[in-house]
């Protein structure tokens, strides 16, 4: 689709009014646009039509848009971080049974990795609830930790990114 028809499409569905998402949780609006605009759903890294990504949001909402996600190097540094500063989840498979405990409890015990998850925010502010927080050495942009684990963006790889999403339509906002 090239931008003069993805123009009219977008026009005609604004024409719609409220429209029923087609999922129930935070990537319904996506793909409702995605299913009113005709375009396949996908997790691939490029764009969703001609050189654009496609990116919606709800009116009010306070959840950020990823626009690439690249894991930090070196290959290991994802799982390093999960082991070092993961937590038990929260949400479990159904009929996964763990056994409860404190938040004492579950920092003093070895929790497997597989039972881990870490979902946070890591800015350059502050470091966030596990400790985590960005810094810039060199060419390099580090999570900076006080246990040692090493992981970082070289500086090229980051400008490759950006460079290669630089074209993003951004709907949604009023």
């Amino acid at each position: 689709m090239e931008y003069p028809e993805f123009q009219r499409k977008i026009a005609r569905i604004k024409g719609l009014g409220y429209v029923q998402t087609h999922r129930k949780s935070d990537t319904g609006i996506g793909k409702t646009l995605e299913d009113l605009l005709g375009i396949t759903e996908n997790n691939i890294a490029g764009p969703d039509f001609a050189a654009y990504e496609l990116k919606a949001g709800r009116k009010d909402s306070v959840s950020m848009l990823t626009l690439f996600t690249k894991a930090p190097l070196p290959a290991s540094a994802n799982k390093r971080l999960l082991e070092v500063f993961g937590y038990a989840q929260r949400k479990l498979p159904r009929g996964y049974k763990q056994p409860s405990l404190t938040r004492k409890e579950i920092d003093e015990t070895k929790i497997k990795v597989e039972d881990k998850e870490l979902q946070v925010t890591v800015d350059a502010l502050k470091p966030n609830s596990v400790g985590l927080k960005l810094g810039i050495r060199k060419s390099k942009l580090f999570i900076e930790n006080d246990k040692g684990v090493e992981a970082y963006w070289d500086k090229h790889i980051l400008r490759e990114s950006f460079e290669r999403y630089r074209t993003r339509l951004c709907l949604g906002r009023t």
